[in-house]
């Protein structure tokens, strides 16, 4: 059966906040397993509800199984690009329960995404994905994002590098 593709707001909060809880737990690294599921549960709660709160227009793209069980979501939200000056759509969470991956399930929720963010009258859907994730880059790329910018980190708990 197909699953059932639904645009969502505060009605499925609990079902997305419950799903990308244990769709993230497979990707989180040592520091964060090594704090234990329930406090990883409860911080992850707290900084996806202060995420949700912000100010911005957003939408879940949630897909059903046929038992009314959320299997994959897609979160867009806006956000205000600092370069240009314009408002745009950012990609915070495209998940899909390990049980249902391809299956064509995160193409539909990305393409029902998509189509969300030019009924919203964005010009630009952006998103950040890890370079280790080549399923999601395979289908990001398939879907016609290219890179345009680059992500750089600096673990500021380590001394800095010397410089020269």
């Amino acid at each position: 059966m197909e699953p059932v593709i639904v645009e969502g707001g505060d009605e499925i909060l609990e079902d997305v906040i419950e799903l990308d809880e244990e769709v993230s737990w497979e990707f989180v690294g040592e520091e964060y397993r090594s704090m234990g599921y329930d406090e990883y549960s409860r911080r992850h709660r707290e900084l996806f509800l202060s995420i949700y709160r912000s100010p911005g227009e957003q939408r879940f793209i949630a897909a059903y199984d046929g038992s009314a069980r959320l299997v994959g979501v897609a979160w867009v939200k806006e956000e205000f690009d600092t370069v240009n000056y314009v408002r745009y759509a950012y990609l915070y969470d495209l998940e899909v329960r390990s049980e249902y991956r391809r299956t064509g399930i995160g193409r539909a929720l990305l393409e029902r995404a998509i189509d969300y963010c030019r009924r919203a009258g964005y010009s630009k859907l952006g998103l950040r994905v890890e370079l280790g994730n080549t399923p999601a880059l395979n289908l990001y790329r398939r879907s016609g994002f290219r890179p345009t910018a680059l992500f750089m980190e600096l673990d500021v708990g380590e001394k800095p590098p010397p410089e020269g």
